[in-house]
């Protein structure tokens, strides 16, 4: 088996890790009162999220180059992670009928959050 997160940074793959046993969690409290369709639905808003972070991180790499190329680069890797978070909403929304509209943005927004905090704390929690 290909370990795909293996080409990522630790702090990315600790990110990742922890945006999934978040996510996981959640889904599954949610899916205890509420039933599978709002569990799966907050699950799948999160994981776009998780996608998009892992596709854009790539893009953002900062080894040694100017600080106006550092900014280019974030926002070329925000742009892409847009991107696949718009797509993969589209997807959800086309494609699950039973699908919970509130569930799946708060799956975003948790995972969006969690994200932005974690890139500037992991370090320190670790």
């Amino acid at each position: 088996m290909v370990n795909i997160i293996g080409r990522y940074s630790l702090e990315i793959r600790r990110m990742v890790k922890r945006l999934l046993l978040i996510e996981a969690f959640i889904a599954l409290i949610i899916t205890f009162f509420y039933g599978i369709d709002y569990g799966l639905s907050l699950f799948i808003g999160g994981f776009t999220v998780i996608l998009g972070v892992l596709i854009a991180a790539p893009l953002a790499k900062t080894d040694n180059l100017s600080s106006s190329k550092v900014v280019i680069n974030a926002l070329k890797a925000e742009l892409i992670k847009l991107i696949v978070i718009a797509l993969g909403l589209f997807v959800a929304f086309n494609s699950y009928e039973s699908l919970v509209s509130f569930n799946l943005i708060l799956g975003l927004v948790i995972a969006a959050l969690y994200s932005g905090f974690a890139v500037s704390k992991i370090e320190k929690i670790d």
